[in-house]
């Protein structure tokens, strides 16, 4: 029972995202997340609700984690007019060079 009810949320999910132009991380539940990672509720259920980190914090993290396997995702999140001054302090503080990118 308890794995038809996971696969049922994790599909719900999958199906939400796919409606916002996102994915489900399969592995997502290991990726290290800063302190101030803040979240956007996309979906409010009886039993679940679901959220999605804002994108300067899932940067950070791509940035910090898995800096070449990201590099242009970083790169052009930089040079895009989304970019949240927020991410310079974070990379500071969590010693992450985007300098070098």
């Amino acid at each position: 029972m308890k794995y038809q009810i996971e696969y049922v949320v994790k599909k719900k999910f999958e199906e939400l995202f796919s409606e916002i132009k996102k994915h489900l991380d399969p592995v997502g539940h290991e990726a290290w997340m800063p302190q101030e990672t803040e979240y956007i509720k996309i979906f409010s259920g009886q039993i679940v609700s679901g959220y999605i980190a804002e994108p300067v914090f899932v940067i950070l993290s791509k940035a910090k984690m898995a800096r070449n396997k990201n590099r242009q995702l970083i790169v052009d999140y930089l040079a895009s007019k989304d970019l949240d001054p927020r991410l310079f302090d974070l990379a500071e503080k969590y010693n992450v060079d985007l300098e070098s990118l």
